[in-house]
Formats: structure tokens, sequence, C-alpha cells
């Protein structure tokens, strides 16, 4: 097989462009990196596709149309969508007008308040119009604020002295800066753990005992660790962390509850996978959900002042949930692709973690 050609930038923003137009949707207006631009066009072009495939539904889904009149249903996804689309652009807007962008949210209460607004526009319209797609738009929100943080702390790394005296502590700029992305990074793996439970009960159940048979196994085979500080946590399946793993809220609901979390409406995360029109719908929902997290386990194994053993129960989530997505959607080719990135930064990292 012949290597992948290195994606020509022009194209790639002329697709996403005329993807962006033909689904009147709306783009940043800026392109830093080109893993930025390559996720954009794949959310696009996963948009067209899911798009094109609700445009001939079969009999058995299909609801006759009352007189041209949308129904009660109907416009309440609508009202959802503008009000998703409006938080949306609040908190971009007030981002814009920060010297420090998204990183300000720490800092600035009133943009953590619309921060908060558009996450949980969008987790409404994803729970009660699950066809609407806000599974795009939340992704972008959260890997935008995320994509900030690991800019703002791969530039105080390279700053940073190649090695410190033996338990000298790293620099503050830069603990901080960790800190502030671990954080971030365990706040929206809650939700999005949240997101799978609701999506897919049985998925959520299936990759909790993987987690908790994995680390059950790696406790028997480690030494006794040694005392000392931790910088920053393990980072536990659902999100918390924790030095047995504990998730705190963000999980999955309780036995025979509905998935819990703030941003969740408990009715309608209880029936949002019978609002889904068909199972592949709720396999594609799942399966992004399920990608989603694991990009936030990888960016948690990359962190620079992390033990390798957080590293290492980092990228073992990630590849729990990239494995998930592939078996959900085995025709996808973005699991495999973050597979891939994975085994590449996990060889990058020096870590001893099987990913074959």
């Amino acid at each position: 097989m012949e290597p992948e050609s290195e994606p020509d930038l022009q194209a790639l923003l002329a697709e996403r462009a005329a993807l962006a137009l033909s689904l009147d949707v709306t783009v940043d207006e800026q392109v830093f990196f080109l893993e930025d631009l390559l996720l954009e066009v794949q959310l696009l072009r996963e948009e067209q596709r899911r798009r094109s495939g609700l445009a001939a539904p079969d009999a058995r889904s299909a609801k006759p149309a009352a007189s041209g009149v949308p129904s009660a249903e109907d416009g309440e996804a609508q009202a959802l969508l503008r009000e998703a689309h409006q938080a949306e652009k609040a908190f971009a807007t007030l981002a814009k007008q920060s010297p420090d962008g998204v990183l300000a949210l720490g800092s600035s209460g009133l943009l953590q308040q619309r921060f908060t607004e558009a996450r949980r526009a969008l987790v409404r319209l994803l729970l009660r119009a699950p066809e609407r797609g806000a599974e795009q738009p939340l992704w972008k929100l959260h890997h935008r604020v995320a994509d900030a943080h690991q800019r703002a702390v791969r530039g105080l790394a390279a700053a940073a002295p190649r090695k410190l005296p033996a338990g000298a502590p790293p620099p503050a700029e830069l603990a901080a800066a960790c800190a502030a992305l671990e954080a971030f990074l365990r706040d929206a793996g809650a939700l999005y753990s949240a997101l799978i439970a609701a999506v897919d009960p049985r998925l959520s159940s299936s990759l909790s005992a993987e987690a908790a048979a994995t680390a059950a196994a790696a406790a028997a085979a480690a030494p006794p660790p040694p005392v000392a500080v931790r910088v920053l946590s393990r980072p536990s399946e659902h999100g918390e962390g924790g030095e047995d793993g504990e998730g705190g809220e963000g999980g999955e609901g309780g036995e025979g509850g509905p998935p819990a979390h703030p941003l969740f409406e408990p009715a309608a995360a209880a029936t949002v996978a019978a609002r889904l029109s068909s199972r592949g719908a709720a396999a594609a929902l799942a399966a992004h959900c399920c990608v989603a997290r694991g990009d936030l386990f990888r960016y948690a194994a990359q962190l620079p002042i992390a033990s390798a053993g957080a590293r290492r129960d980092a990228a073992a989530g990630a590849r729990r949930h990239y494995a998930a997505a592939a078996r959900l959607r085995p025709s996808e080719g973005r699991p495999h692709h973050q597979l891939a990135i994975l085994s590449a930064a996990v060889l990058g990292l020096g870590l001893g973690l099987g990913l074959g």
C-alpha cells in the first residue's frame, strides 16, 4: 500500500468552505494547525453523510406530513437549535474580546458562564433532538478549549529546562497550565462518559468493567508505589481522578437510574436512546462520543509533567474508547485514524502499552 500523501492545505480549505456552505453551518474563522482543519473537515463530512442518510427515511420510521405544518417536536427542536447557536455565538464573541481567549475561562466568571450556557444548550439539544447533529458543535466547543490549553502547555514546556534536579518541582507556570488543562479534561471527560451511558448503557457498563479489570491487573502486577506527592492525578473512567479511580459526578447513574450529570435533564437523558430513529443512528452517536472521550484521554496522556503511571492509564482509556468506536462503526475511518495517532503518541512517550 502506498503511503497516504500529505493533505493539500488549499484543497482542504476549499472543501471546508464548500461543505459549510452546503450544510448552512458556521466554522471557526481561523485555523491554527492542520489537525484542526482536518478535524473540521471530518466533522463536516460526517454531518453531510448523516443528513444524506436522514433524507430518505425508511417506511417504518417515516411520519406522515400534517398539511405541511411542523409538529410540536419539530418546533421544540428548532427552538433548541436557535438557543444553542445563540449560546455558541455569545461564548465565541466574548472569548475573542479577551486577550487570553478561551484560556480566560479560569479567571473570567462571565466567560465561564457563557461556556456553561453553550454546553448546556448543546447538551439539551443533543438529548432532546439527537437527530439535529448537536454532537458536532459540542465537540468543537470542547476541542477549541482543549487545543488552546495544549498550545499553552507546549509553549511553556518548550521553554522549561530539559532536566530538573532530582525532587525539584516543575516550573510553577508550567505546573499551573498543566493543572488547568487536566481539570478541563476531567470535566469534559465526565460529560462524555455520561453521554455514552445515556446513548448506550450496555457499552458504558462494558467500558467500565474493562477499565476495572485493567486497573486490577495492573495493581496486582505492580510493586508497592513509593511514598510521593503526585503533581497530577490518574484519570478514572468517568473523568474524575482518585487514588482508586473513584469517579465523582459525571459518570453513570445509579443502578437502574438515568445517567447523571449536572448538565443533564434526567427525563431527556433517560429517553435519548429511544429518540434515536434507528440502531445505526444510535451506534453513530455512541461512536462519536467514544472518539471524543478517547481524544480527551489521549490529551491527558500527553501532559508533560504527569507520571508514567498516569500516562499509561490515560493511554489505555483512549485505546478502550477508540476500539469501542471502531467496533460500533467498523467502516468509519476516524476511530482507526485516532488509534494510529495514539500508537504514535505512545511510542513517542516511551510507554509500555500494547496497542496491537
